[in-house]
């Protein structure tokens, strides 16, 4: 004879239930915490190698490591250049977009209304 109390399996299913809730909400709210801690972790893995070679050509390992953050920075700054002109040229094209935007509408609008349908709102 077994000297636990039985608990039904609806109860259990209940426990986990809560418990995978509580684990969702409790890992929403460290977020703020994980994020940076794993962005830290996936940077450390794409710099090592390169300050792992610099040292073993000889670099000692403040300087590989001043050379490799220097580069890291180098290579973000050009991301962020690369990254700005293409909003420039983004926002310069806008108004075309816009204006080939309301073609394509006033095109559906007569189409629809060919058929019956209510011209589109929002005008």
């Amino acid at each position: 004879m077994s000297s636990g109390v039985n608990i039904p399996r609806v109860t259990y299913g209940l426990i986990a239930a809560a418990a995978a809730a509580v684990i969702v909400l409790a890992l929403r709210e460290a977020n703020n915490i994980i994020a940076p801690m794993l962005m830290a972790v996936v940077l450390a893995i794409i710099i090592s190698p390169v300050l792992d070679r610099l040292m073993k050509r000889g670099l000692p390992g403040w300087l590989a490591l001043i050379v490799t953050l220097g580069l890291f920075v180098l290579i973000l700054l050009l991301l962020v250049g690369i990254i700005a002109l293409s909003l420039r040229g983004f926002t310069g094209a806008l108004p075309g977009y816009q204006a080939r935007l309301t073609e394509l509408r006033d095109s559906l609008d007569a189409t629809l209304s060919g058929f019956g349908g209510r011209p589109a709102s929002g005008r």
